[in-house]
């Protein structure tokens, strides 16, 4: 993404060349990865924007339930993805479950645990030294998420208004991780991506490709 991708984009287009411009938006886990890249890569992006995104896959409270709502009296980490018939959430009669999930993108046992918490966006926000204005965020989320991505969301946000970073939310309390509750978002998310856009540039032409690849934050 960020070397194919990015080099083909900046070698055959004309992009605007202040990070404001650049935009990484995803839905689900698309939504996780717009985070992670974001903010390990703020040198080249200054917008990220995520529909229900799950932005704190380590989320457990402290009695080690994952599927507990989150509440910051009663916060614990997840150390263990070792559990590939535990499931993650129901869709219907459809049982989803954490192989179907995790393993494909992390692996499982110990090398899991430690490829999520190198990837996990609400672990990057101190790891990278995220603060307030480095990076325009949006959020939305549902109150009835089938994978518990509400707790997920609302860790990340605690966190980020413990760090003084502000966030745009939006929030159905009724809606859930389907596609109806994405269409009800679109609205939102393109009046804010709407008003940043405005204040860029012209478009120019493309920038040499050596001199603007993004640099991996630690």
């Amino acid at each position: 993404m960020l070397q194919d991708v990015w080099d083909h984009v900046t070698h055959n287009y004309s992009i605007r060349a202040e990070r404001e411009a650049h935009i990484l938006a995803g839905i689900s886990m698309g939504g996780f990865g717009a985070f992670n890249l974001g903010i390990r890569h703020r040198d080249a992006f200054g917008v990220v924007a995520g529909i229900y995104p799950p932005l704190n896959l380590r989320w457990m409270d402290s009695h080690g339930n994952p599927r507990a709502n989150f509440d910051p009296r009663c916060w614990g980490w997840r150390t263990t993805f070792d559990a590939p018939r535990e499931v993650v959430a129901r869709l219907g009669a459809l049982a989803i479950r954490q192989g179907d999930l995790i393993q494909p993108v992390f692996g499982d046992g110990d090398a899991a645990a430690a490829e999520i918490m190198a990837a996990n966006p609400i672990e990057l926000v101190d790891r990278t030294r995220l603060r307030n204005g480095d990076l325009q965020m949006f959020v939305a989320y549902a109150g009835n998420d089938e994978f518990n991505v509400d707790a997920q969301v609302e860790s990340f946000l605690y966190l980020c208004k413990h760090r003084g970073i502000g966030i745009t939310v939006a929030y159905s309390p009724t809606g859930r991780h389907n596609a109806a509750t994405a269409v009800q978002f679109a609205p939102a998310l393109v009046e804010w991506l709407s008003q940043r856009l405005s204040t860029c540039g012209p478009c120019g032409p493309a920038a040499p490709t050596g001199s603007v690849r993004p640099q991996m934050l630690p």
